[in-house]
């Protein structure tokens, strides 16, 4: 390989990589933008009071809860334990399961 072959493949190789990274750093973000609306919100709030609530905050349950009210599954396992006996048909469809 001559000197200008090397320089062009690893700038092919760093811009690819560039590309991908991202790419993937994209597709996190999109999957991190979770959040509860304020109608979930309030129907939480209903549920288990504002202290309660904010608590549920602290322990940054809001986007897990916000994942698996839209998707019917747990990534948090920790979040899970402590909020899976809210009704969560009320909090979907505004009725009472």
């Amino acid at each position: 390989m001559r000197k200008g072959d090397i320089v062009v493949y690893v700038s092919c190789t760093c811009i690819a990589a560039l590309m991908f990274y991202l790419g993937a750093g994209r597709m996190l973000d999109q999957d991190c933008q979770h959040k509860l609306s304020v109608k979930d919100s309030r129907s939480i709030i209903e549920q288990i009071g504002v202290d309660s609530f904010e608590r549920l905050k602290s322990y940054h349950c809001e986007e897990p809860l916000a994942f698996y009210i839209k998707t019917g599954k747990w990534r948090d396992s920790w979040c899970a334990d402590k909020y899976q006996h809210l009704d969560f048909d009320l909090i979907t469809k505004g009725e009472h399961g």
